[in-house]
């Protein structure tokens, strides 16, 4: 098997929804590919950067957004308007899609190492611009993270349970209640 950033991604991304972000390390990866850790150093400078990969990775999900979206950045109308409401929507699923994603994307985003900036794609459709975008952002990631805490904990508190048909109901519910938020960031900011 040849070496390379897509088969360190995947394994990465095996380690996470098998054990979670706590037990990624660089030796518990090099071991998973049967490789030495200095072998994965020559594509990933440092952990930081892994978590930047699979928080890039994650964003592959979110259709990217330019300025000629919606027509000028900023611009107020109907389009920009569901545009980030679905660029949220697709955010979240993107982040809850990955164990400890909300946490992997905090991380990637504080330390700039993704290639796409969501906050100014979002603000393209944006009534509120940069600073509306970095609210609902802001918004997505922390509710993804409480989502996910939340999840954790019922499993560790339940873990011989399988697959909890309720357990899905709650989460379809926690989802609506966050878009709900998010259109409510979007429309108070129109108002």
């Amino acid at each position: 098997m040849q070496l390379n950033k897509p088969v360190i991604l995947d394994a990465a991304q095996a380690i996470l929804q098998e054990y979670g972000l706590a037990d990624l390390t660089m030796r518990r990866l090099a071991t998973s590919l049967s490789v030495a850790p200095g072998a994965l150093y020559w594509h990933f400078p440092n952990k930081q950067a892994l978590l930047g990969g699979v928080a890039q990775v994650m964003m592959e999900q979110v259709p990217s957004v330019t300025a000629g979206v919606t027509g000028a950045a900023g611009a107020a109308n109907a389009a920009g308007v569901a545009g980030a409401e679905e660029y949220c929507a697709a955010l979240l699923t993107a982040i809850t899609s990955v164990r400890d994603g909300a946490e992997i994307m905090v991380a990637a985003l504080a330390s700039e190492t993704m290639d796409r900036d969501v906050v100014a794609e979002l603000a393209h459709l944006c009534e509120g611009g940069h600073h509306q975008a970095q609210a609902l952002v802001r918004f997505v990631l922390g509710s993804a993270w409480d989502l996910q805490t939340r999840q954790t904990v019922r499993e560790r508190l339940n873990p011989a349970e399988e697959a909890d048909p309720a357990g899905d109901a709650d989460d379809s519910t926690d989802r609506h209640e966050v878009l709900a938020g998010v259109r409510a960031i979007v429309a108070g900011w129109s108002s």
